[in-house]
């Protein structure tokens, strides 16, 4: 959305929680908008400034940007706070209850235009099918609704292998940017002591109940002794630790290797990590695209899939490099015995960090 002046445009990025893949992509729209040379501002909430994730992804951009606070984000907020910072563009990168309630309005109130990022296309798996199609149309219904509106553009969050096609409303991938290379990734596995002769599934990431690293683990310890192993990496849930450490005994019981590693990686070492590793495992219970997917196919790390349907999707597209499965303890290990027979598949090209913030601005 390209907005003209002769003054720099005034950019409001409106994100209050720092949670999952939010400040991530703050980090990529703050970059796009500068590159364009715009006047941005993030608008954010008290408690997120004190979050890992403000200082591993917005606290390099202080000095080139204004970073406020607020305590209100529902529609008439962020409208007002859009008049307070005279804003040319207001961005709403998890927009998915923003822009839903904001259709019911049928009319955006703040100046300017107003971009909002759809992170959540499907409706959960779950649950009766006649309710899962009304709520699919529904949702449907609003997206399109949205994009009515006059200075209103609702962009829905493809994943990453998404190629541009037909398409009735505005979508982008899911961007893909990895920094690592032969030396960092011989790094990550010292540091971890991920030895050569065990093949290394991995969950990834920030590590909730919605990947099902349980599942994972047990799926491991039920697998025969061949020298397979499971590294849990990134922040953890403290609601499902302990269930993860003690399956991950388990696991260890069993005889195979387990590593937990409980803490925010950095991108480098996240991105090294993915291609350090011989298979991810991307076992949701949520619909949506996975950035580990998209990292993976860069580096060339085989994948699995389970659960979500949208995955499922995904794994027939590239069916040499991924493989979908019912997410149960009984089909990941048959998974697990399968593909670690398997060699590292050839790496795929995806959307650019740059394409994804140029959609939204």
């Amino acid at each position: 959305m390209t907005i003209t002046d002769d003054e720099p445009n005034r950019t409001l990025i409106i994100e209050p929680s720092p949670d999952g893949h939010r400040f991530y992509y703050v980090n990529l729209l703050i970059a796009g908008a500068l590159r364009r040379g715009d006047d941005v501002t993030l608008l954010t909430s008290a408690a997120s400034l004190d979050r890992p994730e403000f200082r591993l992804y917005i606290k390099k951009w202080i000095g080139e940007i204004k970073v406020a606070t607020a305590e209100k984000f529902a529609v008439q907020d962020v409208a007002r706070h859009a008049r307070n910072f005279s804003a040319d563009l207001t961005v709403v990168p998890d927009g998915d209850a923003f822009t839903f309630r904001l259709a019911r309005t049928r009319r955006w109130r703040g100046p300017g235009a107003v971009s909002t990022l759809i992170m959540r296309e499907s409706v959960p798996s779950s649950g009766l099918i006649g309710m899962r199609f009304a709520k699919k149309q529904l949702k449907a219904l609003l997206i399109r609704r949205a994009n009515r509106m006059r200075n209103v553009r609702a962009t829905v969050l493809k994943s990453a292998l998404w190629r541009a096609s037909s398409s009735d409303v505005p979508a982008v991938a899911d961007p893909v940017s990895v920094q690592t290379d032969r030396l960092a990734i011989e790094a990550v596995r010292s540091q971890l002591m991920l030895d050569p002769g065990t093949y290394w599934f991995g969950v990834i990431g920030v590590i909730s109940a919605r990947k099902n690293p349980v599942i994972v683990l047990d799926a491991l310890a039920a697998c025969p002794p061949i020298s397979l192993g499971v590294v849990i990496a990134g922040q953890i849930d403290q609601q499902i630790l302990d269930e993860v450490l003690d399956a991950a005994a388990r696991a260890r019981s069993a005889g195979h290797r387990v590593v937990v590693e409980n803490r925010l990686l950095d991108s480098d070492e996240l991105d090294s990590l993915v291609a350090a590793v011989d298979c991810v495992v991307l076992a949701h219970s949520n619909e949506g695209p996975s950035g580990i997917l998209g990292k993976a196919t860069v580096t060339g790390t085989r994948i699995i899939t389970a659960g979500a349907v949208s995955l499922a999707s995904d794994a027939r597209s590239h069916p040499d490099m991924m493989s979908w499965h019912v997410l149960d303890v009984a089909s990941l290990t048959d998974a697990f015995t399968l593909t670690s027979r398997k060699q590292r598949p050839e790496k795929v090209g995806a959307s650019s960090a740059a394409d994804f913030a140029m959609a939204l601005l």
